[in-house]
């Protein structure tokens, strides 16, 4: 279990996410994480357009049958007991890419019980596309998650996908207008797909949050101020030599079984250097 489910307490606050298509397992696996403890939410992956996912009819498959996905939130819910059950998808798979498609997704799941989606904003086409092309090919859309967060003020709703600019994730947290003449610049988008809004534009709401995936692991050193941007908190300040001999001796911790699983949680220590690559990532010398 510790190579799924191992983590020390530095990482926290931590998520799981899980896939899959059998609603026994899927609650079996939230009992069994719970039981492990250490995390703040437990994931349904609604999203992975993998063709190897896709064949075993999970990943963002699921999206193709809102109601079956709803059973498996249901299952996983009614099991969850200290976490919340979130799901994560795209705005469409395949030929089932209207809004109106992707809103009765939300619907059900939100029924089921997972009243917080992160949605990766670009649809995902399962027969032609690779993983890699799925995450690149298909337009990004954010407007339609700022759709979402006018269309269902119950749900949480998180933006993702091609977010590489911390000003940028800021920007959709705003609101479309404020009082000074301002306007942010997803409304700004926004303006120019008034036939995929279902109204004003100036209707649609700020996301609630935003999710940042692979830049944050290839290019960490952008992410040095997002303690006060976005949590009104203080940055660490650190230099980027401090923060290799805090992370080494992290890691050292880790691989003497000193971590918060002491006796199990031992990734090796390539592993461990791998989130290091990208921290002087596009820096001259």
């Amino acid at each position: 279990l510790a190579t799924f489910l191992g983590h020390d307490a530095e990482e926290h606050p931590l998520a799981l996410q899980l896939g899959g298509n059998d609603a026994g397992m899927l609650a079996r696996a939230v009992e069994i994480a719970e039981g492990y403890g250490g995390f703040c939410e437990i994931n349904l992956n609604c999203g992975c357009p993998s063709p190897r996912v896709s064949k075993r009819c999970f990943g963002a498959r699921l999206m193709l049958d809102a109601e079956r996905t709803a059973g498996l939130v249901n299952a996983m819910a009614r099991r969850a007991s200290t976490c919340p059950v979130t799901v994560k998808c795209r705005i469409g798979a395949d030929d089932l890419d209207r809004y109106e498609d992707l809103a009765n997704f939300v619907a059900n799941v939100r029924l089921a019980g997972a009243d917080h989606v992160v949605v990766h904003a670009r649809k995902c086409i399962l027969e032609g596309l690779s993983a890699s092309q799925n995450r690149s090919v298909p337009p990004l859309k954010p407007w339609i998650a700022h759709r979402l967060a006018r269309d269902f003020p119950d749900v949480t709703v998180v933006l993702n996908g091609g977010i590489k600019d911390m000003d940028v994730g800021f920007d959709h947290l705003l609101p479309p207008r404020w009082g000074d003449g301002g306007q942010s610049r997803w409304h700004s988008e926004a303006l120019l797909h008034q036939d995929e809004l279902g109204g004003d534009a100036d209707s649609l709401r700020p996301v609630h949050g935003v999710m940042v995936g692979r830049a944050a692991y290839s290019q960490p050193w952008k992410m040095r101020h997002v303690d006060s941007q976005f949590y009104g908190g203080t940055d660490p300040g650190l230099t980027r030599r401090e923060i290799i001999e805090e992370y080494v001796d992290y890691a050292d911790r880790i691989c003497d079984g000193g971590g918060a699983q002491a006796t199990e949680f031992r990734p090796s220590p390539m592993t461990l250097m791998l989130p290091l690559m990208g921290l002087f990532n596009a820096e001259h010398g």
